[in-house]
């Protein structure tokens, strides 16, 4: 039997990988500045928004949970901490190693800004007041990596 204080640790180490994946996958993708944010904290007394930076423009929030229920509270989250840039939430998906194939959501306006199309499949979000566009990680930083 495991104890509160081993479930916590094993999910915090899980979290942690999920945001190394991602950080190396931005960078094999052309975003050679990725990197966590938690690798940064206490090295420059600067805390940056989301879990990922380097980015420029982008605030991206991972999540390792498998639990779909949550998206509303992870919405709601990136776009607290996005301060003027694009929010993205990007979770991790089980047994996809790609991390370019996970599910992101980027709220509408933000997907409309960058490449001026509609895109399905997209949900409204009662907590956050958005329409969220759903799409496949690699998808949504193509977008933006074209709209640099």
């Amino acid at each position: 039997m495991t104890t509160a204080s081993q479930r916590g640790k094993r999910n915090r180490t899980h979290g942690h990988e999920t945001e190394r994946m991602v950080a190396r996958w931005l960078k094999d993708n052309g975003w050679a500045d990725a990197h966590t944010t938690r690798s940064r904290l206490g090295h420059d007394g600067f805390r940056q928004p989301g879990d990922i930076g380097g980015v420029d423009g982008v605030c991206i929030e991972v999540k390792g949970f498998m639990a779909s229920s949550r998206w509303p509270t992870w919405r709601a989250q990136v776009l607290a901490e996005a301060g003027g840039r694009i929010p993205v939430v990007v979770r991790r998906t089980r047994g996809q190693r790609d991390v370019g194939l996970w599910e992101a959501e980027v709220p509408f306006h933000s997907w409309w800004v960058v490449t001026r199309r509609c895109c399905d499949p997209f949900t409204e979000c009662a907590r956050t007041g958005q329409i969220w566009v759903r799409r496949s990680f690699g998808d949504v930083m193509d977008e933006l990596w074209r709209a640099r």
